[in-house]
């Protein structure tokens, strides 16, 4: 659960900040077709594996409920994936919202870890420490990266 967790916190953290060294909006584009091909093979393991975990920590283990999580989470996935991000264009606030869901089902994962509680304790809390801590650090970020674009852009229009 640790792994999946740290691993839904990177993800979190991706979301919120939306910008590389390539600079905003970049999408990396294939040379060739089979070069294209791997790219989209890549992401959708990687969404669909983002996807698998979120639903997993969200089930805290039940398996009718991880079942029942991908299933339902496969056609709005399918289906919805245009619709939200015209919704996440227009409202931004929407990813933030999101990083933060993702930041509290990791939280949630690490303090219901088996070897983290057995090593370290978890007191309620610690628990909701890590629960609250990390959607307002995820968050906090996301915000911080905002400020920093609109800052630069605009200086940028007055420079330029």
């Amino acid at each position: 659960q640790v792994a999946g967790a740290l691993l839904l916190i990177w993800i979190a953290i991706k979301l919120v900040r939306q910008s590389d060294a390539h600079g905003e909006g970049h999408v990396r584009q294939g040379t060739s077709l089979l070069e294209a091909i791997w790219i989209i093979l890549v992401a959708d393991v990687v969404m669909s594996l983002d996807n698998v975990i979120g639903v997993a920590g969200a089930a805290e283990g039940d398996m009718r409920l991880v079942v029942f999580g991908i299933a339902l989470s496969i056609p709005i996935v399918v289906w919805g994936s245009g619709v939200l991000a015209s919704l996440m264009n227009r409202y931004p606030w929407i990813i933030l919202i999101a990083a933060g869901i993702l930041g509290e089902v990791a939280g949630k994962m690490i303090a219901h870890d088996d070897f983290i509680a057995g090593r370290f304790g978890m007191s309620p809390v610690v628990e909701w420490t890590l629960r609250l801590g990390l959607p307002t650090v995820i968050v906090l970020i996301g915000w911080l990266t905002v400020r920093r674009r609109a800052a630069a852009a605009a200086s940028e229009a007055t420079a330029g």
